[in-house]
Order: structure tokens, then sequence, then C-alpha cells
């Protein structure tokens, strides 16, 4: 478990100081209707994209996000990394997003959880509340299914909460 923390803060602080426009860490605190027990941990950067519009006080912005982190149950560990854009409604308090993207898994069967491949799909929603001009708290669902390319593959919902450092003042 150290050595993924480890990681993490390394994937975070190379990719951060780089070129994001937020970093943060989230954990699955939930997962509804899943057949095993679930914990996810992971870290994430948000990148602006270039396309945004302006309505009044708010933005609605394009955004790509990266993640990469751990699923664990059943005594089994895999590594979780996805990636996709996202359109999120920006104040200067409160965010709110939704998302599609892809989702790679290093290991797809968990106790009688069976992903049955590697590659999924996910939809997301999340909010972001600012607790100061740069960090963040959040909440997010994300749905993870592959969409019945692979026979018979379980979908996994989970409930997961967040921090964040905005490198940019919203």
């Amino acid at each position: 478990m150290k050595k993924l923390f480890g990681m993490a803060a390394l994937f975070t602080a190379l990719c951060g100081t780089a070129y994001a426009d937020s970093i943060g860490v989230r954990g699955a605190v939930a997962e509804i209707r899943a057949s095993e027990d679930f914990d996810a941990y992971e870290a994430f950067v948000v990148l602006d994209l270039p396309w945004t519009w302006q309505t009044g006080t708010a933005r609605i912005q394009s955004q790509l996000e990266v993640t990469g982190g751990v699923l664990d149950a059943s005594g089994e560990t895999g590594l979780l990394g996805t990636l996709g854009p996202r359109l999120a409604y920006v104040t200067d308090r409160l965010s709110l997003d939704v998302g599609v993207g892809v989702a790679a898994l290093g290991e797809t069967e968990f106790g009688s959880h069976d992903f049955a491949g590697s590659s999924q799909f996910i939809a997301q929603a999340g909010i972001t509340f600012a607790l100061t001009e740069r960090f963040n708290a959040g909440a997010r669902f994300r749905h993870m299914s592959d969409a019945d390319i692979h026979d018979d593959g379980e979908d996994l919902n989970l409930f997961l909460l967040e921090v964040s450092y905005d490198y940019l003042v919203r």
C-alpha cells in the first residue's frame, strides 16, 4: 500500500506541476448493488480544455480528467485508470460536472464479481465545493460498465469523496 501512495503522489506531482489545472485524490465510500465489497482509491488530474462558454457569473468549461489508482475487493487488488472528457458548470464556490470516458482494469475478477474484460466505459457526475480559494471537497457518482462488449461482464456503481487543489484561481 505504501508503494501505491508513493506512485499516486509521484503521478500527481509530475502531471500536476506540468499540465494540470486541478489535482486531487478520491476514495470510494460506497458501492451500489455490487456483489462484493469494493474499495477504490485514486489520484486525479483535471485539465481545462480551451472551449469555454461564459454565462453571466458562471461558465461552462470543457475539461479532460485522467485518473490512476486501485480497485480492491475480496482480497484482490488491481490497478484502475480512467481517461475522459467532461463538462463543468463552474461558479466561484461550486462546480457541477458530467463526463464519460474509458477505464482500464489490471484485474477483472474480484471474488464473485467478474468484469469479464479489462476495458470498460465510465459515466460520472460530480459536485465540488470551494473550501478556500484553491482547496475543494466534493462527491462523485461513477458507473463503470463494459457496455456488453465482453460476455456477461458485470458493472459497478461507486460513490466517491474527493479533495482537490486548483492551480488556477476560479
